[in-house]
């Protein structure tokens, strides 16, 4: 899914800067971004992501969201 579709364009630039930071730096991330539901209310999400590291040399993200902060 892509995030432009649940987000205003502020807070997908700051979801792309957050996991950009996270695959050129590899240090965790945490961080606040408003998404739109699908009835139009906004809610506050903290995200905290990390990357996990595999033998094959491709890192995945993974990362927990903790939803439930309504505006």
């Amino acid at each position: 899914m892509n995030n432009r579709s649940y987000a205003d364009k502020e807070n997908a630039a700051k979801v792309y800067q957050a996991f950009n930071r996270l695959y050129t730096t590899g240090e965790p991330c945490k961080f606040m971004y408003e998404v739109i539901t699908k009835s139009g209310s906004k809610i506050y999400t903290e995200t905290y992501a990390s990357l996990i590291y595999v033998y094959s040399g491709l890192n995945l993200p993974l990362f927990y969201d903790d939803r439930g902060k309504l505006e």
